[in-house]
């Protein structure tokens, strides 16, 4: 018998009841997924988890095409901004976490996931499904764990991205806010990332350690778009038209959560430079008509971006976003600031036509692309769609996605792939 004082100790705060059900609920899901599972787990299966906006979706599409079993699941409440996925989980229900870990347990081959506290597939407040739904516990029967980050905070530390950015981070409004960027837990993350996962997929981002390392894939495969539905000739609907006088040129600008992620001092996109910019060529009489997309839905921003001439990204992060891929599959010439040590490092980004500009250049570079007659802009604009379909449309991503994964099975190094060798 447990001394009564121990007890209190060992279970205070603990719901016992529960956590006894959860306990027999782990091994009724473990039976019943068991008796339903395929006898043999399909080869060229992967279960991605969050929305990596929408680009889990569309690269799972593309999958499918290849003959893949491919599912991509959103675990945040559905809104107006997370459009596209396959099935919804609240992986803090303990009933439909159990569901999801048996589903990957038995069914897929890779378990990918995107900007997630990943030790655990389940979010919610019972300790013994914390540990019983840990993603090692899937690692050590065979599942394959790719993860992909969200963004500079996300598989680095801060002093890493500060030092390779030369200050990039004195421009941020996360710096000092320990909630989101905490340098103790991005250590502890790096760690659990290098002994689980066998990919870290860092696109076309900075060369961080993790990038370099054997588990980083420095090509595009993750963050795909569907040339199908980002068409040149896209149809707009009366309710999307900009307001506009004919001969006017309309110029693009987004920040995605602009409130969260700028205040007057700290602004990572440089949002009031291109304002700036863009107000002083009116002042000057340039016909330019400024068009600045907030809280917009994201299955409602290719309407917008089709009827701009030219779309301005971020100017301080020094690599491609959505935006950019975007508007540049739209076949728009996009000014975006491009580091010459992203060019240098990932292939892709050699010939990138994006047009780099800084907060200190993006007056004069805005400035020569109005002035530039229409047929040049047009021009860049069939060049940046052709990057798009070599490099990130959804079929190519698939394909690279599939060769990826064979390298990885066969134990091959991916160093030849970040090279360009074999794509």
């Amino acid at each position: 018998m447990i001394p009564s004082r121990l007890k209190a100790l060992l279970f205070r705060g603990v719901n016992v009841k529960r956590e006894i059900r959860n306990i027999i609920l782990f091994f009724k899901y473990f039976i019943i997924s068991l008796f339903k599972r395929n006898n043999k787990i399909v080869d060229k299966s992967v279960y991605f988890i969050g929305n990596n906006y929408n680009a889990f979706y569309t690269l799972a599409l593309g999958l499918q095409d290849r003959g893949w079993k491919a599912c991509s699941m959103n675990p945040y409440e559905p809104n107006d901004f997370i459009q596209n996925y396959h099935v919804y989980a609240n992986l803090a229900d303990d009933i439909e976490a159990l569901k999801v870990f048996f589903d990957v347990l038995f069914n897929y081959r890779i378990l990918h996931v995107y900007n997630r506290t990943i030790q655990s597939l389940y979010t919610g407040t019972s300790l013994v499904l914390r540990f019983l739904l840990r993603v090692e516990i899937l690692r050590l029967n065979g599942i394959f764990i790719y993860f992909s980050p969200s963004g500079c905070l996300d598989g680095s530390t801060t002093q890493e991205i500060n030092e390779i950015t030369r200050g990039l981070c004195d421009k941020c409004i996360w710096q000092n806010n320990m909630q989101v960027c905490n340098d103790v837990y991005n250590k502890n993350k790096i760690k659990w990332i290098v002994k689980n996962c066998k990919l870290f997929t860092n696109e076309v981002d900075w060369d961080k350690a993790l990038a370099k390392s054997k588990i980083g894939c420095n090509i595009p495969i993750v963050s795909p778009i569907d040339s199908r539905i980002y068409d040149p000739e896209l149809i707009v609907p009366e309710e999307f038209r900009i307001s506009k006088k004919p001969h006017e040129l309309v110029i693009f600008t987004a920040f995605g959560n602009e409130s969260l992620r700028s205040n007057d001092t700290r602004d990572i996109k440089g949002k009031k430079f291109m304002i700036a910019a863009i107000n002083q060529l009116i002042a000057e009489g340039y016909p330019i008509c400024h068009f600045h997309a907030s809280n917009i839905p994201a299955k409602n921003m290719k309407y917008y971006q089709v009827q701009s001439d030219i779309i301005i990204d971020q100017l301080n992060y020094g690599s491609i976003g959505s935006s950019t891929r975007e508007g540049m599959m739209l076949a728009k010439p996009v000014i975006c600031h491009i580091a010459s040590k992203i060019r240098n490092f990932n292939i892709a980004m050699k010939d990138c036509p994006a047009i780099d500009a800084s907060e200190e250049t993006i007056y004069e570079v805005l400035k020569n692309l109005v002035l530039l007659p229409n047929e040049e802009r047009l021009l860049i604009g069939k060049k940046s769609r052709e990057w798009m379909l070599k490099w990130c449309n959804y079929d190519v991503s698939a394909e690279r996605y599939e060769k990826v994964y064979e390298y990885i099975k066969k134990g091959k190094s991916l160093d030849e792939l970040n090279a360009g060798v074999c794509i």
